[in-house]
């Protein structure tokens, strides 16, 4: 847990970011995380479809809303949803 500024913790977000652009996707997870952030980084939709299978949970989903796999982003998102 983390201190706000008021001196209240809260609980880091965690979330889960699908990027096929690797350099985009580590740039951006990156910035995530010196936030204070807890990232998850998946490749591709399918990539992120495993890991929701495997059970990993994620607060928040940032994904690219086109991306070469079977599942794009906007197809990706119920799937999510319907695991948690």
């Amino acid at each position: 847990m983390q201190r706000s500024d008021t001196g209240r913790e809260r609980t880091r977000t965690s979330i889960l970011l699908v990027k096929d652009e690797v350099l985009i996707r580590h740039d951006l997870a990156e910035r995530l995380r010196s936030a204070g952030h807890h990232v998850i980084e998946a490749r591709d939709a399918d990539e992120a479809s495993t890991l929701i299978c495997a059970g990993v949970s994620a607060s928040l989903l940032i994904t690219d809303v086109r991306m070469p796999s079977s599942l794009s982003g906007v197809q990706l998102a119920p799937h999510v949803r319907a695991a948690r």
